[in-house]
């Protein structure tokens, strides 16, 4: 099976991985402000109030509290169910496919998560013609023959930390 897809639309797969991650990051880090400002009502009604009500509030509060605790870690738990499957190792491999054109211009790109899971992307460009073939890799194989390049490029992404792409 063969499919073609363009550098942007590379790109484009990644930039939605990052995207999507970055919201959840946000919903989390505005969780935590809101039991920020939660904490510091508590204290400022506290400081009119006589001893017996003070711990009244307390007690409900830290039932609140423990209610938003229980929302952060589900929150929590679901963002690392994501980053397992998301893609955070990348390899590259350029190369000359043909003798009469230089420069590099052909690829491979393994795109994979920490579990060698994901795809690795070709593209073979000629003087007159160019082909793009995508091979699906789980941990770290391929059903498909894979060449040289393709090889190195998955062996690149999962021995090399892969670098932020922001």
């Amino acid at each position: 099976m063969t499919i073609s897809l363009t550098d942007g639309a590379i790109l484009a797969i990644v930039g939605v991985s990052w995207f999507v991650l970055a919201i959840w990051l946000l919903y989390v880090t505005v969780s935590i402000s809101k039991i920020n400002r939660r904490a510091r009502a508590i204290a400022k009604a506290g400081e009119n109030a006589d001893f017996v009500s003070k711990v009244e509030n307390s007690l409900n509060e830290i039932s609140v509290l423990n209610d938003n605790l229980n929302i952060v870690r589900s929150n929590q738990e679901r963002l690392s169910a994501m980053l397992e499957t998301a893609i955070k190792r990348v390899g590259v491999v350029r190369f000359d496919a043909f003798e009469d054109v230089g420069g590099r211009q052909s690829f491979a790109v393994a795109l994979l998560n920490d579990r060698g899971d994901g795809v690795v992307i070709s593209a073979i460009n000629g003087r007159n013609e160019g082909r793009s073939y995508a091979k699906f890799i789980k941990q770290g194989r391929s059903e498909f023959n894979l060449t040289v390049e393709e090889k190195q490029a998955i062996s690149k992404a999962l021995t090399e930390a892969s670098k932020e792409l922001v």
